[in-house]
């Protein structure tokens, strides 16, 4: 059986923290914060261009590029990396950098700043044709003006 630990959040919005594997901790359960983009080079291969092309077209998902990357106003807890946009919102992962062969949750963040669940990160691209029917309400992910605002409700943990 593993101590109780209290919780404490990193922020991963700052560039020295973008690059990080993880932080062990043997007093505080960490979970990373903050609104992050997963963009991808502007030199993908003209294949994977055709595919991001054919999202974009059809099932109104934009994938960021380097040359083209959104302004992002808020931040969530736990962390959302974001990496499309779609129908005035954003796509991106739960807890963690966006990556296809995760468990992770995607999740849609509408205009009105309410976050839904799209399905499982390795799910996603066989949803990707239909992933408005599967939005469902999301209670996981904290929407919050700044960082400064969360850190009103959340303890976060200086490294």
């Amino acid at each position: 059986m593993t101590p109780y630990k209290e919780v404490r959040y990193i922020d991963m919005t700052t560039n020295s923290h973008q690059e990080c594997v993880g932080y062990i901790s043997s007093k505080y359960e960490l979970i990373p914060a903050g609104t992050t983009i997963y963009s991808m080079p502007i030199s993908i291969s003209k294949r994977e261009s055709d595919e991001y092309e054919r999202c974009a077209k059809s099932y109104g998902i934009r994938f960021i590029f380097d040359d083209c990357i959104p302004n992002v106003d808020f931040y969530t807890i736990p962390r959302v990396d974001i990496a499309a946009t779609a129908d005035g919102g954003f796509i991106g992962m739960i807890g963690g950098t966006f990556d296809s062969t995760s468990s992770n949750m995607i999740c849609y963040i509408d205009r009105d700043m309410r976050v839904f669940n799209i399905c499982r990160a390795d799910r996603f691209i066989s949803a990707a044709s239909h992933w408005r029917e599967l939005l469902s309400p999301c209670s996981d992910v904290k929407i919050f003006a700044s960082k400064t605002d969360a850190a009103k409700e959340v303890t976060f943990i200086e490294i």
